[in-house]
Formats: C-alpha cells, sequence, structure tokens
C-alpha cells in the first residue's frame, strides 16, 4: 500500500481533490484526507510503511 501513498503524494503536489484521488486509487475520501494531513505534516517521507503494524504471534513452528 506504500506505493499507492507515495503516488498520491504526487496528486497532492498537484492540488488535486481529495474525491479525484480516491477514485483513482479506489480508496475511501478518509483515507486519502488521512494521507494527505501526514503529507502536510511531514511530507513524502511521513507516507512511507513503517513496517508491519503489529508483531507476528505464532512462530515459524
Amino acid at each position: 500500500m506504500s506505493g499507492v501513498r507515495l503516488d498520491a503524494a504526487q496528486w497532492f503536489a498537484r492540488g488535486e481533490r481529495t474525491t479525484d484521488i480516491a477514485a483513482a486509487f479506489d480508496v475511501g475520501v478518509g483515507r486519502v484526507e488521512k494521507w494527505r494531513r501526514l503529507w502536510c505534516e511531514g511530507g513524502v517521507e511521513a507516507l512511507r510503511s513503517r513496517g508491519p503494524v503489529s508483531v507476528e504471534r505464532l512462530s515459524a513452528e
């Protein structure tokens, strides 16, 4: 999903509307608003993936 966020950053820079971005990437408007907020606060770096959200609970065994 991080690739989509990074692609969306280019749309933000061009001033594209949130609804247009959501439709183009087939995601919800709320998600795009969150990405835009992150982008405004921290730029493209804020949109990069930070890895898994949770720790794996099952061992490889």
